[in-house]
């Protein structure tokens, strides 16, 4: 199934927003998440730089919002509050969806070294869309700030469902999808492995195991590591000492995060 679209401007969507009233919590514990690893190969550097990334679910199921999300890396580390799954606004409800569906790994827009790597019209069909056919694609043009129109490209496919073993251990019936795109001088394709709705191994927006590659200077792997499971005292303690080594590089965004920890009834001292 392909679509067409003109785009008159650049536009990025991320969705990432402070939690407001409406998104409180009910239920604090258990308190579920997920880690990831994400590994950035420079080809060119022959240098390699690893990005930790835990989604803590403070919401509902399947790692929907609110979500905490603590990135660390060489960089230092991160915790931002999401009110909302990046682009999820923006397409079909995931209870929605059929089991299987075509995604691009928004994700990993959440990695420092990959930011800007994600198609610049991911809204219009990302996180997902249902399967109606086993490959689906989008053609798109730019108008740049100059007037210069620069078209791209689009597309996912559906592969086969198997077994993937990684750092959480080995999970089956997994299904996959390769995809690809190309705008302007930038080019992104790779294959990742998704759960299904409902599934044990993560969230559905998130894939277990990816790897790819941008342009010809870089290549990546993202894996999930670790199935958390944390008591609120486990998710404080968690969440301060990822504060304590924010506050070293952003107190001001530090303090922010708290703020909003305490609108959802979580004080971090």
């Amino acid at each position: 199934m392909a679509r067409n679209v003109a785009l008159g401007a650049l536009v990025i969507v991320l969705g990432i927003t402070t939690v407001g009233e409406r998104c409180l919590p009910q239920e604090l514990q258990p308190i579920i998440g997920w880690t990831y690893r994400a590994e950035i190969t420079d080809v060119i550097r022959n240098a390699t730089r690893t990005t930790t990334l835990t989604f803590l679910c403070l919401g509902g199921p399947q790692g929907r919002p609110p979500l905490v999300v603590v990135r660390t890396g060489e960089w230092g580390t991160t915790v931002s509050v999401l009110s909302a799954v990046p682009g999820g606004e923006l397409v079909t409800a995931p209870s929605e969806l059929g089991l299987v569906a075509l995604r691009w790994p928004t994700v990993l827009d959440f990695v420092p070294e990959l930011r800007g790597a994600m198609p610049p019209v991911q809204g219009v069909a990302i996180p997902a869309v249902s399967v109606e056919e086993l490959e689906w694609s989008l053609s798109f043009r730019m108008r740049l700030d100059g007037g210069q129109v620069e078209r791209g490209e689009i597309r996912l496919v559906l592969g086969p469902q198997g077994e993937v073993t990684v750092g959480a251990g080995t999970f089956v019936g997994l299904y996959s999808t390769t995809y690809f795109a190309s705008w302007g001088r930038m080019s992104h394709e790779g294959m990742a492995w998704w759960p299904g709705e409902g599934d044990t191994a993560g969230p559905a927006w998130i894939p277990v195991r990816a790897q790819g590659t941008l342009g010809t200077g870089l290549q990546y792997t993202w894996a999930l590591m670790e199935q958390v499971f944390l008591s609120t005292d486990e998710l404080k303690a968690r969440l301060r000492e990822a504060l304590s080594a924010m506050e070293k590089t952003d107190p001001a965004g530090a303090r922010e995060v708290r703020d909003t920890l305490g609108e959802l009834g979580i004080e971090v001292p």
